[in-house]
């Protein structure tokens, strides 16, 4: 199955990641400041640049979305200059040109990155609208081991028949590629138990026209 039927019909793709862009954000990796996840308090660490003034703490019902989008704006002001240009250099590679035959040009919409991760039940993204959302992994073992957590899980569901469910671990290089704008594909977490070692990931979220 070729990448525009697993995209479409599974709702995501896994590849590996270019070698160029591979290295373009390992040196955003040791540029950051990495500092300690006080802000929610679910990762190992976050860049010093992640912050907002907006709390979603007791946050609930309708107005959450809204929040979050207005957190998701105030984020993609705060990332450097070099992030963003790693987003938009990211859609000139190869798996990306599959996209190059139904629209003309992108919009990069949010920006993250953060070391571990944390439990997440099957969920999928849509608050701020994107059409596509790429997770990239990155970490400084050759091999991951799956006892120590951190592994996405991509699910398609309707009306609670599972049509495929698959396990991903972050290995070094693995780039997700998920179909945000299909609402019977989910995606689950689970948390890193191993805090002796780094899981990067760097979230990039683009609409297509």
């Amino acid at each position: 199955m070729n990448l525009n039927d697993q995209y479409y019909d599974r709702g995501f793709f896994a590849v590996e990641l270019d070698g160029l862009t591979k290295s373009l954000l390992w040196n955003e990796i040791t540029t950051t400041n990495w500092v300690p996840d006080t802000v929610d308090g679910i990762y190992k660490q976050i860049p010093d640049w992640y912050k907002s003034n907006v709390n979603l703490k007791n946050i609930t019902g309708a107005n959450r979305a809204d929040c979050e989008r207005i957190i998701g704006d105030h984020i993609m002001k705060l990332a450097p200059e070099s992030l963003l240009n790693v987003g938009n250099i990211l859609v000139d590679t190869e798996p990306f040109q599959l996209f190059k035959k139904y629209f003309k040009r992108h919009e990069l919409k949010f920006v993250d990155m953060w070391n571990g991760s944390e439990e997440i039940p099957y969920h999928f993204d849509t608050i701020n609208g994107c059409d596509t959302l790429v997770l990239i992994y990155l970490t400084d073992q050759h091999v991951w081991d799956p006892k120590w957590g951190g592994a996405i899980s991509m699910k398609k569901e309707v009306d609670n028949f599972v049509i495929f469910e698959q396990e991903i671990l972050p290995n070094n290089g693995t780039m997700l590629v998920i179909n945000n704008a299909n609402p019977l594909v989910y995606h689950k977490v689970t948390a890193l138990k191993n805090t002796n070692i780094n899981r990067y990931t760097f979230s990039f979220n683009y609409n297509w026209f």
